[in-house]
């Protein structure tokens, strides 16, 4: 993820898959925290943070965390740039800049994990997937 995310120039659009919804997935919901702090470092890079989440632990664990920003400017500055939407969806994919899709690849003995994750750097791949992304998005609701 941390080598995914120093590529990062301008925006990064995730969506996050139904199966990750609590109770779905123990080895999502313990790396919440994780990803919590990658996307509120991302913002504090100035990089757009855009994503569309099923209800997962992510939501209240984001929440958490930018409830403990003292800093009310920079708390301004995150609204600005983060932006999370709920909508249950199967698609599972970040898109970085437009250019670079990120995909899992899924334990095809047990669906439910991961094994790891792929980069794509193809533009043409990478604006496929940021149509079906603005599609996603104009159908979720705002959390944040």
């Amino acid at each position: 993820m941390d080598s995914s995310f120093e590529k990062i120039e301008h925006e990064i659009c995730v969506v996050i898959r139904i199966k990750y919804k609590p109770e779905r997935s123990e080895l999502y919901d313990a790396s919440v925290s994780t990803f919590s702090k990658a996307y509120l470092s991302l913002v504090q890079r100035g990089i757009k943070v855009k994503i569309l989440d099923p209800g997962s632990q992510l939501l209240p664990s984001l929440k958490e965390l930018i409830d403990s920003i003292e800093d009310l400017s920079f708390k301004r500055y995150l609204k600005d740039l983060m932006e999370v939407r709920i909508l249950e969806t199967e698609y599972n994919f970040a898109v970085i800049d437009s250019k670079i899709t990120l995909l899992d690849i899924e334990d095809q003995f047990d669906m439910s994990r991961n094994l790891g994750m792929t980069r794509i750097y193809d533009e043409s791949y990478a604006k496929r997937f940021k149509t079906k992304f603005d599609e996603l998005w104009a159908k979720g609701e705002l959390f944040l």
